[in-house]
């Protein structure tokens, strides 16, 4: 009876476009085996705009781990694919210089990220972070979403976390739109993060130029970030952002 129950709301959620849904639906976070129940749905048929009431429900009574297990199986994969699909006639995917009246993605989607903002370390965990770990996020991705996150207001804490980590991955032109994002923000950053910065710029003092294959948008990052937290530096800190404005 369950299963028979959950597959026809699946059947709803594809086609759904407004207004109120099943009591069976409202109840998914709260069930222990939630996930089996989800994929019963048929979650990647949804309609966007089931989706977005989908995030929703999750971000608002799920608990952060929930929700960010949502986030990361559900709407990261349905972003990605909707910036894939209605891009991809526009111009090369893969392109470094994209311009940006050609990013789109769908409305409903772009609130469901608006949305996940409220469950911040959800967000950065289960969809900022695998999508910059990923090592195959487009620009396209970087700019849309990161467009996202510079519009919306998230905690110092969240925030300062995530950057750092981001910091800490290897470097791609995506990784550094994000690195961008929130260095444009003007936090009262930790001291670990403010390292964290100049240790993932210095380290490309170590790397012969013909093998840094270093792209405007490293230099961009790096002009943000001795713009705003330049005066915050450690005299050591100071002589090594200085080497590195000479590559």
């Amino acid at each position: 009876k369950v299963v028979t129950s959950y597959r026809a709301l699946g059947t709803i959620l594809k086609k759904y476009r407004s207004g109120k849904l099943p009591k069976v639906f409202a109840i998914i976070p709260t069930l222990s085996n939630w996930e089996e129940i989800l994929y019963l749905t048929q979650p990647d048929k949804w309609s966007t705009q089931a989706v977005y009431k989908a995030t929703k429900l999750f971000v608002s009574q799920g608990n952060d781990s929930i929700s960010q297990r949502f986030l990361n199986m559900i709407l990261l994969p349905r972003v990605r694919n909707d910036i894939l699909t209605s891009n991809k006639k526009k111009s090369p995917i893969n392109s470094q210089f994209t311009s940006r009246k050609h990013l789109k993605l769908n409305h409903h989607l772009y609130q469901s990220i608006i949305k996940a903002t409220w469950r911040p370390a959800a967000l950065f965990k289960g969809f900022i972070i695998p999508l910059c770990e990923d090592g195959q996020c487009t620009v396209k991705e970087a700019h849309i979403i990161g467009g996202i996150l510079k519009k919306m207001t998230i905690p110092v804490m969240h925030s300062a976390a995530a950057l750092l980590k981001i910091a800490s991955l290897d470097y791609t032109n995506t990784n550094c739109i994000f690195i961008k994002v929130f260095l444009e923000k003007r936090y009262a950053l930790p001291t670990q993060v403010i390292q964290g910065v100049v240790s993932y710029f210095a380290k490309f003092l170590n790397i012969p130029p013909e093998k840094a294959n270093i792209h405007t948008v490293w230099y961009q990052a790096l002009l943000t970030f001795v713009t705003y937290y330049g005066s915050k530096l450690s005299k050591e800190q100071k002589h090594q952002i200085k080497q590195v404005c000479k590559l």
